[in-house]
């Protein structure tokens, strides 16, 4: 493993494609800037390991088990999974900061901060959704 020091600003290049840049530092957190070429997959490594994940095959689902498939809330959950990868990804966009989350201070809640955010709110209006346009 080739380990690297760069301050805020410096880049680093990867096989000539790919470049990562320090984007700023907040205590232990590090922001990456990274730009590839528009086919290449770049992930966190917790979703990496999520789609890698999904590509096992899935063993058929008993027929007991499929009378209680409701597509709806499929569908509905799908549209959740929508709007919260949207409410994470749209802090790291630098032109719609005006829409990402903050705490108390005006820092922007991201990743695990924003995971617990997200998981106080809940559990502090149990049974209550929210109606979002074009779900």
């Amino acid at each position: 493993m080739l380990l690297l020091t760069r301050r805020p600003g410096e880049k680093v290049v990867i096989g000539g494609e790919i470049t990562v840049v320090v984007a700023g530092v907040n205590g232990h957190q590090v922001r990456l800037g990274i730009q590839a070429p528009a086919g290449a997959t770049v992930d966190r490594e917790e979703i990496h390991l999520r789609r890698t994940a999904s590509l096992v095959p899935l063993e058929p689902v008993p027929a007991s088990q499929a009378e209680d498939f409701d597509i709806d809330e499929h569908i509905r959950l799908a549209a959740d999974a929508r709007r919260y990868r949207w409410l994470r990804d749209v802090a790291w966009d630098t032109t719609r900061q005006d829409l990402a989350l903050r705490d108390r201070h005006q820092n922007m809640l991201i990743e695990d901060e924003l995971d617990a955010e997200i998981d106080r709110a809940m559990a502090a209006y149990p049974g209550e959704s929210v109606g979002v346009a074009n779900a």
